[in-house]
């Protein structure tokens, strides 16, 4: 295999791509919840502001504000808005994947607070929440199924941790 063949780029590839149709869009905001983004409680308990300073301060002067710009883009545009946030569908967590039984556990038992999207940007009535609870919203949850079924050809993905869904 000749190396230097797979350095060519067609010309006027890019990996930037035109949204035709915002009808067929969506919004996925994952883990931007109380369990994952407050010092002191859920995955930060026992975790002072100052311990993290840079990581709260990118959550509320740069996560946040840019969400509600994409969600108010999105909502003018009639796109879908999805959530997923980390929360067990029992009370008790049994229902969690093993990677979040071993991650600490990562437990947010159902109906918690802590599964609760941020108040600046919390879901309105008709957004679709999906809770997970592994670390892959793509395999463990029903949303490639809602996304079909919405027939959604663009999946804009913002949050946190999203590396690991």
């Amino acid at each position: 295999m000749d190396i230097n063949n797979l350095k060519r780029v067609p010309p006027g590839s890019s990996r930037e791509v035109e949204i035709e149709d915002s009808g067929r869009c969506a919004l996925l905001v994952i883990d931007v919840q109380e369990y994952c983004s407050v010092p002191g409680v859920g995955y930060h308990k026992g975790v002072s502001r100052s311990e993290k300073q840079y990581f709260f301060d990118r959550v509320e002067s740069v996560m946040v504000p840019n969400i509600e710009r994409l969600l108010k883009a999105a909502r003018k545009s009639e796109a879908e808005v999805i959530f997923t946030v980390i929360e067990s569908l029992t009370k008790d967590g049994r229902d969690s994947s093993l990677d979040y039984k071993l991650s600490g556990p990562l437990l947010v038992p159902k109906g918690s607070r802590m599964g609760k999207v941020l108040e600046r940007i919390e879901p309105s009535e008709d957004d679709i929440i999906i809770p997970k609870t592994s670390c892959s919203v793509f395999q463990s949850t029903n949303l490639d199924y809602v996304l079909r079924n919405l027939d959604i050809k663009f999946l804009v993905v913002v949050g946190q941790l999203t590396n690991k869904c």
